[in-house]
């Protein structure tokens, strides 16, 4: 049996004053209109390093020092019946100005905060991205079997319709016989202004409305499926974060007690740190066990129980240090 060989490629984050560097694909037969980082497929002869070097020049007309380029992430990926290894590299010197070298095939340079990223960016790439910040050094995206490290949070996006509509349905039918609610509830497509339930597309415009006033979603996902969900609200006041918190959370019903919602959390928290939110604060109601749990088990302390003016229930106020 012949061995397997597939691509390797080399992605660089060009990283300063916590903002990445992206372009624009354009006219290339892949994801155009997308935004992506420097990237390119390794020559033969040549290592990872100097290929990313190359690429470089190439696409952005800088020269770096092999001493400024830092390997930080390599990923596994599996796309449809390809398999990938892409190398991912970071850095924050070089010479010369950054220039759109290539406009056949790119026709937007733009430097984006690292925590507030385009709606409209390569998907492996934004977790690639959101890995990072989790300082995770290797992932495993696109296939469906889980293991110890296929597990990444990403930004919704339109090719997760299939996979958010499949979630969305199993919760549904869970709430219809257990009743409950949906937890991040940005996750609802119900406008109560229009009376009906937007399209996906239409939530994705919600979703990024939503992050531009200040609140975050991700999907926690493995491989291609999502597990759960979480929302970040990076507001650094603890003193007056409310009853809300710093973030929401939510594992779909059939992924429900297998650890994933502290997994999801904790992988969350460097992305708050980054955000400068310290404390983090995290309420749930009294009677919430599983929650409680999960906040206690990232480090969570309980500091105050207050009462829901809207609900008149009892809510437990937790903080986790970073």
């Amino acid at each position: 049996m012949p061995r397997l060989t597939f691509p390797v490629a080399v992605h660089l984050f060009l990283v300063k004053d916590n903002k990445i560097l992206l372009l624009r694909r354009f006219n290339t037969g892949y994801e155009d209109g997308n935004y992506s980082v420097i990237a390119g497929h390794i020559d033969g002869g040549e290592d990872v390093f100097t290929a990313m070097i190359r690429e470089a020049k190439e696409e952005a007309g800088i020269s770096i020092q092999h001493d400024n380029l830092h390997a930080i992430q390599a990923m596994h990926r599996k796309k449809a019946d390809e398999e990938r290894i892409d190398y991912f590299f970071k850095c924050s010197k070089w010479d010369g100005n950054i220039t759109i070298m290539e406009p056949d095939k790119c026709d937007e340079l733009i430097w984006v905060e690292i925590d507030n990223l385009p709606c409209n960016i390569v998907d492996y790439v934004r977790a690639a991205i959101v890995n990072y910040m989790g300082n995770n050094q290797f992932t495993i995206y696109g296939w469906q079997q889980t293991s110890a490290n296929d597990f990444y949070l990403v930004s919704p996006s339109s090719g997760h319709e299939n996979q958010y509509q499949e979630m969305m349905d199993e919760w549904e039918a869970h709430q219809a016989q257990y009743g409950g609610w949906f937890n991040p509830g940005a996750l609802r497509r119900y406008s109560s202004s229009q009376k009906r339930t937007v399209t996906y597309a239409e939530w994705l415009k919600w979703i990024e409305d939503d992050r531009k006033a200040g609140q975050e979603l991700y999907f926690f996902m493995s491989g291609e499926k999502i597990i759960g969900a979480i929302t970040i609200r990076p507001k650094k006041n603890a003193q007056n974060i409310g009853l809300d918190g710093h973030c929401g959370f939510g594992i779909r019903p059939s992924e429900r007690k297998k650890g994933y919602a502290t997994k999801m959390l904790n992988m969350a928290l460097p992305i708050m740190k980054n955000h400068g939110i310290n404390p983090v604060v995290i309420t749930c109601d009294k009677d919430n066990i599983g929650s409680a749990k999960v906040i206690q088990n990232c480090g969570g302390l309980l500091v105050n129980e207050i009462t829901s003016e809207k609900t008149g229930n009892p809510v437990q106020v937790y903080h986790i240090n970073l």
